[in-house]
Protein backbone atom coordinates (compact mmCIF):
# COMPACT_ATOMS: atom_id res chain seq x y z
CA UNK A 1 0.00 0.00 0.00
CA UNK A 2 1.30 3.41 -0.97
CA UNK A 3 1.48 5.88 1.89
CA UNK A 4 2.51 8.95 -0.12
CA UNK A 5 -0.79 10.75 0.46
CA UNK A 6 -0.71 10.04 4.19
CA UNK A 7 2.90 11.18 4.40
CA UNK A 8 2.20 14.43 2.58
CA UNK A 9 -0.86 15.08 4.74
CA UNK A 10 1.28 14.53 7.86
CA UNK A 11 3.95 16.91 6.56
CA UNK A 12 1.31 19.60 5.91
CA UNK A 13 -0.15 19.11 9.38
CA UNK A 14 3.29 19.35 10.98
CA UNK A 15 4.11 22.50 9.04
CA UNK A 16 0.78 24.07 9.98
CA UNK A 17 0.51 22.92 13.60
CA UNK A 18 4.15 22.89 14.71
CA UNK A 19 6.30 25.03 12.42
CA UNK A 20 3.85 27.89 11.75
CA UNK A 21 3.32 28.76 15.44
CA UNK A 22 7.09 28.69 15.99
CA UNK A 23 7.77 31.31 13.33
CA UNK A 24 8.45 34.81 14.62
CA UNK A 25 5.41 37.05 14.37
CA UNK A 26 7.58 39.76 12.86
CA UNK A 27 8.63 37.58 9.89
CA UNK A 28 5.78 37.86 7.37
CA UNK A 29 7.92 36.52 4.54
CA UNK A 30 8.56 33.26 6.38
CA UNK A 31 4.84 32.91 7.13
CA UNK A 32 3.96 33.63 3.51
CA UNK A 33 6.48 31.09 2.24
CA UNK A 34 5.24 28.45 4.67
CA UNK A 35 1.69 29.03 3.45
CA UNK A 36 2.83 28.61 -0.15
CA UNK A 37 4.66 25.40 0.74
CA UNK A 38 1.63 23.92 2.49
CA UNK A 39 -0.62 24.96 -0.41
CA UNK A 40 1.72 23.38 -2.97
CA UNK A 41 2.02 20.15 -0.99
CA UNK A 42 -1.79 20.00 -0.86
CA UNK A 43 -1.87 20.52 -4.61
CA UNK A 44 0.66 17.73 -5.07
CA UNK A 45 -1.49 15.43 -2.92
CA UNK A 46 -4.43 16.15 -5.22
CA UNK A 47 -2.38 15.11 -8.24
CA UNK A 48 -0.55 12.03 -6.94
CA UNK A 49 -2.97 9.57 -8.49
CA UNK A 50 -2.57 11.23 -11.89
CA UNK A 51 1.22 11.53 -12.17
CA UNK A 52 1.76 8.48 -14.38
CA UNK A 53 -1.26 9.28 -16.57
CA UNK A 54 0.13 12.80 -16.98
CA UNK A 55 3.40 11.37 -18.30
CA UNK A 56 1.43 9.21 -20.77
CA UNK A 57 -0.53 12.28 -21.84
CA UNK A 58 2.65 14.28 -22.32
CA UNK A 59 4.19 11.53 -24.45
CA UNK A 60 1.05 11.18 -26.57
CA UNK A 61 0.94 14.94 -26.98
CA UNK A 62 4.65 15.19 -27.88
CA UNK A 63 4.17 12.34 -30.36
CA UNK A 64 1.20 14.13 -31.97
CA UNK A 65 3.18 17.36 -32.23
CA UNK A 66 6.13 15.49 -33.75
CA UNK A 67 3.81 13.95 -36.36
CA UNK A 68 2.36 17.37 -37.24
CA UNK A 69 5.82 18.88 -37.56
CA UNK A 70 7.02 15.90 -39.62
CA UNK A 71 4.13 16.36 -42.02
CA UNK A 72 4.87 20.08 -42.26
CA UNK A 73 8.64 19.69 -42.56
CA UNK A 74 8.94 17.53 -45.63
CA UNK A 75 11.85 19.69 -46.81
CA UNK A 76 13.84 19.34 -43.57
CA UNK A 77 16.99 17.24 -43.72
CA UNK A 78 16.72 15.97 -40.14
CA UNK A 79 13.18 14.56 -40.33
CA UNK A 80 14.63 11.11 -39.61
CA UNK A 81 14.98 12.05 -35.93
CA UNK A 82 11.26 12.87 -35.91
CA UNK A 83 10.40 9.51 -37.45
CA UNK A 84 12.55 7.72 -34.91
CA UNK A 85 11.03 9.64 -31.99
CA UNK A 86 7.50 8.97 -33.26
CA UNK A 87 8.21 5.24 -33.58
CA UNK A 88 9.71 5.13 -30.08
CA UNK A 89 6.70 7.01 -28.69
CA UNK A 90 4.34 4.58 -30.41
CA UNK A 91 6.18 1.66 -28.81
CA UNK A 92 5.99 3.22 -25.36
CA UNK A 93 2.33 4.17 -25.70
CA UNK A 94 1.52 0.62 -26.78
CA UNK A 95 3.22 -0.77 -23.66
CA UNK A 96 0.76 -0.52 -20.77
CA UNK A 97 3.52 -1.11 -18.23
CA UNK A 98 5.98 1.45 -19.58
CA UNK A 99 7.62 3.16 -16.63
CA UNK A 100 7.07 6.80 -15.81
CA UNK A 101 10.77 7.38 -16.40
CA UNK A 102 10.63 5.76 -19.86
CA UNK A 103 7.57 7.84 -20.77
CA UNK A 104 9.37 10.99 -19.63
CA UNK A 105 12.44 10.10 -21.69
CA UNK A 106 10.28 9.40 -24.75
CA UNK A 107 8.61 12.79 -24.32
CA UNK A 108 11.98 14.51 -24.09
CA UNK A 109 13.17 12.69 -27.21
CA UNK A 110 10.11 13.70 -29.23
CA UNK A 111 10.28 17.30 -28.00
CA UNK A 112 13.98 17.47 -28.82
CA UNK A 113 13.35 16.20 -32.36
CA UNK A 114 10.65 18.86 -32.82
CA UNK A 115 12.99 21.51 -31.43
CA UNK A 116 15.70 20.55 -33.92
CA UNK A 117 13.28 20.99 -36.83
CA UNK A 118 11.97 24.29 -35.46
CA UNK A 119 15.51 25.61 -35.05
CA UNK A 120 16.36 24.63 -38.62
CA UNK A 121 13.15 26.16 -40.04
CA UNK A 122 14.62 29.61 -40.79
CA UNK A 123 17.03 27.93 -43.23
CA UNK A 124 14.21 26.27 -45.16
CA UNK A 125 12.10 27.81 -47.91
CA UNK A 126 9.64 30.37 -46.51
CA UNK A 127 6.59 28.19 -47.15
CA UNK A 128 8.15 25.21 -45.34
CA UNK A 129 9.11 27.42 -42.40
CA UNK A 130 5.56 28.76 -42.28
CA UNK A 131 4.06 25.25 -42.33
CA UNK A 132 6.30 24.23 -39.43
CA UNK A 133 5.32 27.30 -37.39
CA UNK A 134 1.63 26.64 -38.01
CA UNK A 135 2.05 22.96 -37.08
CA UNK A 136 3.65 23.92 -33.77
CA UNK A 137 0.89 26.40 -32.99
CA UNK A 138 -1.80 23.85 -33.88
CA UNK A 139 -0.02 21.21 -31.84
CA UNK A 140 -0.03 23.15 -28.58
CA UNK A 141 -3.77 23.41 -27.92
CA UNK A 142 -4.08 20.15 -25.96
CA UNK A 143 -0.85 20.80 -24.08
CA UNK A 144 -2.10 24.20 -22.94
CA UNK A 145 -5.48 22.74 -21.95
CA UNK A 146 -3.70 20.05 -19.95
CA UNK A 147 -1.43 22.51 -18.15
CA UNK A 148 -4.42 24.68 -17.27
CA UNK A 149 -6.34 21.67 -15.94
CA UNK A 150 -3.32 20.31 -14.07
CA UNK A 151 -2.65 23.56 -12.22
CA UNK A 152 -6.30 24.58 -11.77
CA UNK A 153 -6.27 23.82 -8.01
CA UNK A 154 -3.56 26.45 -7.58
CA UNK A 155 -6.22 29.10 -8.25
CA UNK A 156 -4.23 31.06 -10.82
CA UNK A 157 -6.28 30.50 -13.99
CA UNK A 158 -8.12 33.66 -15.04
CA UNK A 159 -11.02 31.66 -16.54
CA UNK A 160 -11.39 28.41 -14.58
CA UNK A 161 -14.87 27.70 -15.97
CA UNK A 162 -13.30 27.29 -19.43
CA UNK A 163 -10.86 24.59 -18.31
CA UNK A 164 -11.83 21.05 -19.33
CA UNK A 165 -11.81 18.41 -16.57
CA UNK A 166 -8.37 16.91 -15.99
CA UNK A 167 -9.69 13.36 -16.16
CA UNK A 168 -11.18 13.93 -19.62
CA UNK A 169 -7.85 15.16 -20.95
CA UNK A 170 -5.91 12.32 -19.35
CA UNK A 171 -8.25 9.67 -20.71
CA UNK A 172 -8.44 11.14 -24.19
CA UNK A 173 -4.71 11.42 -24.72
CA UNK A 174 -2.94 9.18 -22.27
CA UNK A 175 -3.58 5.76 -23.74
CA UNK A 176 -6.58 4.75 -21.66
CA UNK A 177 -8.17 2.94 -24.58
CA UNK A 178 -11.19 1.74 -22.62
CA UNK A 179 -12.24 5.32 -21.88
CA UNK A 180 -11.16 7.08 -25.07
CA UNK A 181 -14.61 6.97 -26.65
CA UNK A 182 -16.33 8.35 -23.56
CA UNK A 183 -13.85 11.21 -23.18
CA UNK A 184 -14.27 12.42 -26.77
Amino acid sequence: MDHSDTGLRAVCKSLTDVIAPALPADDPLAREQLGLIVHYLGFLRSRLDHLHARERFQLADARALAAKVRDAAQDASDAAALESAIAAADDLLAAPWASTRDLREGTARANHAVSEIVQSAPGLPAEASRRIALAVIAGTEDRIAMERAWYLPMGLDPAPAEVPPLENLLCRHAGHHETNAAAK
